[in-house]
């Protein structure tokens, strides 16, 4: 903020938008967004922000072919999630006209690579404490809760709920 308390922007590139700040991530220091133009990824130390997603990249396999796909009418329901055991990052979005979030966009920090998945129709994502590593619980719009990142695997191919939300006591943070 400035010192009449009024904040400052800096444009730190052209071209590059957010879908919405559920899109958006931060991950020690950098920050990761998936917008219309891509999916790109920038480090506040005065780097340029780099698209992870255009094949022409070094950092990844690209993806933009998927990113087109989003339904742009609906992108303001986008979730995302971060879990630093996996080091995975995730974008649950609607694809092909769908108005909900059925499908995952997933990226591997260590791989550098993506993985698309379905998944049911998520409106909420947190990771959380679980047995020593962190573990990602994900909500539905139906009312079911899912505990991801369960083992070792090369990827998620669907889910079993574990449980049925039934009511929230916003007092406890309780469900």
């Amino acid at each position: 903020t400035g010192s009449n308390g009024a904040y400052n922007l800096q444009n730190i590139g052209e071209g590059m938008g957010c879908f919405t700040g559920g899109a958006a991530v931060e991950v020690g220091g950098e920050l990761y967004w998936l917008g219309p133009d891509g999916l790109w990824k920038w480090a506040s130390d005065g780097a340029v922000p780099m698209c992870l997603s255009k094949v022409e990249s070094e950092e990844t396999t690209g993806i933009q072919g998927t990113i087109d796909r989003i339904n742009v009418d609906d992108a303001d329901i986008i979730v995302s999630n971060y879990n630093p055991s996996s080091k995975r990052i995730r974008w649950w979005v609607p694809l092909d006209g769908e108005p909900t979030n059925r499908y995952v966009i997933r990226y591997d920090l260590q791989t550098r690579g993506f993985a698309l998945q379905t998944d049911s129709d998520i409106t909420a994502v947190a990771t959380v404490p679980f047995n020593g590593v962190m573990a990602t619980v994900s909500g539905d719009a139906y009312g079911n809760l899912f505990h991801l990142d369960l083992g070792y695997s090369d990827g998620a191919y669907g889910y079993e709920p574990v449980a049925l939300a039934t009511g929230y006591t916003a007092s406890t943070k309780t469900i």
